[in-house]
């Protein structure tokens, strides 16, 4: 029934075609269609018997009816819940009706010779007679489907244990068997294709790598193992990946992430001279990747591998050298943090956690570094945690009391002359106290609250302004620093300009300043931007010019007003003693001889210039010999608040 095969249907049922008792059987398949019969009367009553049990079936297993002078017995078949047809027999009832005349003309004859005595005989007779009706018709259906359902008892016996395929290797050569053998043929693809399931499950497909799931259950299985006395978790993480993967695609990011794969599994096939550590690498060392540039890499130390805070620098020492040199053509590294089983973590969620702090750590120190976890390091999470509460609460509920404006002096460097100011944010707490922006200011960017915190100043500058106007000239202009995410975002010079407008201020007043950072994210929507709030008036400025990687081609590419020397350049200028050493001479001699360049540059491109961090006369005269247009410093004014800042102007 299962290969429709009504050839062999047919001879089995051929079995029966001498017994008087049944009438007729008729196989159907699962669509209710005739597969085959055998049958002592016309094929229009088989057809009318196949309809009306069809009807009758419907959401039964098994039914017993009659029609016309026949007993019909019908029953579903099924194999693991799935329907292969229908088997019906029916019976001829005038032919029992004769058979129990039959015995009802004994009974009356022995009744008249014999009495009541063989009343009691005759009965049982009649009652052992429709027992062996039911056996017999049980018989025949049991041996139609027992075949089928040691089958289902199989296929149930796979499923609950699918490396157990032997159960289908016991059927013969008939058409069940051929059926277990395709269902044999078929656990042994299961069992293969749940080996390629599992080991996918456990693998990064990008770097062919052990997983986040699969570093999860290593560490836990570490943990509950006796064999572990400790574990050294270093959470590595590549410097400027996100610049790199935001400048040149996610193509050639995945192409950098490869090469950190690569690096970090050389470090099981290196020979070291020291045994110990050797061994660490090559049998102890269970390596990562959690997602984007993020890796794992678990030592385990047992008995037989002693750790000690010496063994864990010499690895992790390692580690880092592992990066020396280009990852393919990029001046790329990698920082770490390290936590260690049990005393920084005794689960896999603080292990990982406080590794991750360590690694956070390490990348506020610079690039290509490395920190063991400490509770300080804690510490300063559960601070930045504070503040950014403290920081969504001040939004939410317009806290701006709380916020306020410093202005540090900005001087035309030929005459002496107080030009403009740079307008810098300042946070009072009730709680914490003074906040500085180096500290909150990163916390607003990560966490997506910089444009409406971004706004907020801008309100406080110009209601500042507002105050300034009094005492300043048209000319005047106060800088304003601008987050480069906030300036990816969509309409920003419309809403700028609106708030100007509201106000009643001039945006010629007011110079915006940005870091290259948002040309690296997204180049061609940083200059339409920057396009459009020159078009409302403002000017915009490259703040920290010559710290990053990309910013002379920058000056080509991006049509700005201006640029800020950064404050590294400034404080490298110098006096030198004749005493001193030639290194030094060489180094203020190299620095000066980049501002001038960078002067010469802007004066050719017709650029504005402020230098920043002046903070001797010295560095102030030399910036004068040099030409430099603007500057500002401690010397030249620390930022000041909004009333020193008028009394300053008024002088």
């Amino acid at each position: 029934m299962y290969f429709s095969d009504s050839d062999s249907i047919q001879d089995e049922l051929s079995k029966f075609t001498n017994d008087g008792n049944i009438d007729a059987i008729i196989v159907l398949d699962k669509n209710r269609a005739v597969l085959a019969t055998k049958s002592n009367i016309q094929i229009k009553n088989l057809l009318e018997i196949s309809s009306i049990v069809n009807q009758g079936l419907v959401g039964k297993k098994q039914i017993t009816i009659k029609i016309e002078s026949n007993i019909v017995l019908a029953r579903n078949l099924y194999i693991y819940d799935e329907l292969v047809g229908v088997i019906i027999i029916s019976t001829n009832q005038t032919y029992y009706n004769s058979e129990l005349q039959k015995l009802f003309d004994t009974v009356h004859l022995s009744t008249k010779q014999h009495g009541d005595s063989y009343l009691t005989r005759l009965s049982l007779i009649i009652l052992l007679f429709c027992l062996f009706f039911i056996v017999f018709i049980s018989a025949v259906l049991s041996r139609i489907t027992e075949p089928l359902r040691e089958l289902k008892n199989d296929i149930n016996k796979f499923g609950n244990d699918t490396q157990n395929t032997n159960v289908f290797i016991k059927r013969g050569s008939d058409e069940i068997g051929q059926l277990a053998r395709s269902f044999y043929q078929m656990s042994l693809k299961v069992r293969k294709r749940e080996k390629q399931i599992s080991q996918l499950a456990a693998t990064d497909m990008l770097t062919q790598l052990n997983n986040r799931s699969s570093l999860i259950n290593k560490i836990a299985n570490l943990i509950d193992s006796e064999n572990c006395q400790n574990l050294m978790c270093v959470y590595l993480d590549l410097d400027n990946f996100k610049d790199i993967n935001d400048a040149f695609g996610h193509e050639e990011g995945d192409r950098l992430i490869k090469e950190v794969a690569k690096r970090l599994s050389k470090l099981t096939s290196y020979e070291h001279q020291d045994e110990i550590i050797n061994r660490s690498f090559k049998d102890n060392l269970f390596i990562a990747r959690l997602g984007g540039d993020e890796f794992v890499l678990l030592f385990q130390f047992d008995q037989q591998t002693p750790y000690s805070e010496t063994l864990s620098i010499q690895l992790a020492q390692q580690v880092l050298y592992a990066f020396d040199g280009k990852l393919l053509h990029y001046n790329t590294s990698a920082s770490f943090g390290i936590s260690l089983f049990p005393q920084d973590g005794n689960s896999v969620e603080d292990l990982l956690k406080t590794a991750d702090i360590a690694m956070y750590h390490a990348k506020s120190l610079g690039r290509k570094q490395y920190q063991f976890f400490s509770q300080e390091m804690s510490m300063a999470l559960v601070r930045a945690r504070l503040i950014e509460e403290a920081l969504q609460a001040l939004l939410d509920n317009n806290l701006s009391d709380q916020l306020y404006m410093v202005y540090q002096p900005q001087y035309q460097l030929q005459e002496d002359k107080l030009v403009g100011a740079e307008a810098l944010i300042r946070w009072n707490h009730p709680d914490y106290g003074a906040l500085s922006p180096v500290e909150f200011i990163p916390i607003a960017e990560r966490r997506g609250l910089i444009m409406e915190f971004s706004l907020l100043t801008f309100d406080i500058l110009l209601d500042d302004m507002l105050t300034l106007k009094n005492y300043c000239s048209n000319r005047f202009v106060i800088s304003w620093n601008l987050s480069s995410i906030v300036l990816l975002k969509p309409c920003i010079a419309d809403i700028l300009a609106k708030k100007l407008q509201e106000k009643g201020l001039n945006s010629k007043n007011i110079s915006i300043e940005i870091t290259e950072t948002a040309f690296i994210s997204d180049l061609e929507l940083a200059n339409k931007n920057i396009y459009l709030l020159q078009q409302k008036g403002f000017k915009v400025w490259l703040d920290d010019f010559g710290t990053g990687y990309s910013s002379l081609s920058i000056l080509s590419d991006v049509p700005i007003d201006g640029l800020k020397i950064d404050r590294s350049f400034v404080n490298k200028i110098e006096q030198i003693e004749a005493s001193c050493d030639i290194n030094r001479q060489t180094e203020t001699e190299n620095n000066s001889v980049i501002i001038d360049a960078f002067i010469n540059l802007a004066d050719t491109l017709k650029l504005g210039v402020v230098a920043e961090g002046i903070e001797t006369q010295f560095q102030l005269n030399y910036l004068k010999q040099l030409n430099c247009a603007y500057g500002q410093g401690y010397y030249l004014g620390k930022p000041m608040h909004l009333e020193a800042f008028i009394e300053l102007k008024s002088k």
